[in-house]
């Protein structure tokens, strides 16, 4: 937990909106889902920054995809990065809407870093997000993902009170061996 953050310094930049990713770039991490919704997002005209770290055998189709629906300016595929914590705290949300998972950590990560998180509600992920409290669990579709993450990149007074309800947020690695 204190090399998580202390990994992670905070330097924003900018005030607008920002979502990050974290995750190999295949296709069970749903990230050209993530990208369509992002679309849809910026042509509701939502000011926002989603970066995706990582890397993997998508990363040209994902490229491709983020040129033809002109979201250069918005989605950024920033690769593969040693340390993604700084990233990650500096965001306002951290994003993992995966089409199946098990218990990942960067939920944890995000989590310690005070960090609210929005997945979609697979694997074990329910017992690592309190629902409304430390992030948001959305249903595992393109159209859930998009009504749920309209309103939250609209609100953030929303994403003030989560990030102060993470301020008392403690990792239990016990919880997690039993």
């Amino acid at each position: 937990v204190d090399k998580i953050k202390e990994a992670a310094k905070e330097d924003r930049e900018d005030s607008c909106f920002s979502i990050v990713s974290v995750g190999r770039l295949e296709p069970e991490k749903a990230f050209e889902r993530a990208i369509r919704v992002a679309k849809r997002l910026k042509d509701d005209g939502l000011m926002f920054r989603w970066e995706f770290i990582g890397d993997g055998y998508l990363k040209k189709d994902l490229e491709t995809l983020i040129q033809s629906l002109h979201l250069e300016k918005r989605v950024v595929l920033a690769g593969y990065k040693k340390s993604p914590y700084s990233s990650v705290k500096s965001a306002d949300l951290f994003a993992l809407f995966s089409y199946y998972e098990g218990l990942p950590n960067t939920v944890y990560e995000a989590l310690i870093l005070g960090v609210p998180v929005a997945a979609t509600h697979v694997g074990g992920i329910a017992e690592q997000v309190e629902h409304e409290v430390t992030g948001w669990l959305i249903d595992n579709d393109e159209e859930s993902i998009y009504q749920e993450l309209k309103k939250i990149v609209a609100n953030k007074k929303g994403i003030a009170a989560m990030k102060n309800n993470l301020k008392e947020y403690r990792f239990d690695v016990d919880h997690i061996h039993r």
